[in-house]
């Protein structure tokens, strides 16, 4: 029974992961289209977070909120995206 759940729980799992994906297309559409507006800030932020989701791994957090630090450094999304106590 044990078994049965935990396939279960794997295939709900990967069929939330596959929706992210179109997700962070669409953050990073957003993001190429609005270069320099906060809107283009937070659709980065929002494209790490998806990036994530998809693989859960904190390690795809970074691409996205290393662009968003350099492109928009003063923004209020760069601040969310950065973990406290680190530089």
């Amino acid at each position: 029974m044990r078994l049965v759940l935990l396939l279960g729980v794997m295939s709900i799992t990967r069929s939330i992961a596959r929706k992210f994906v179109p997700a962070a297309e669409r953050f990073e559409e957003v993001a190429q289209r609005h270069k320099g507006a906060e809107t283009g800030a937070e659709a980065l932020y929002w494209l790490g977070v998806a990036r994530y989701k998809q693989s859960h791994d904190p390690a795809q957090l970074r691409p996205s909120w290393q662009r968003l630090a350099q492109e928009f450094p003063d923004s209020d999304w760069t601040k969310r995206s950065q973990i406290p106590g680190k530089s």
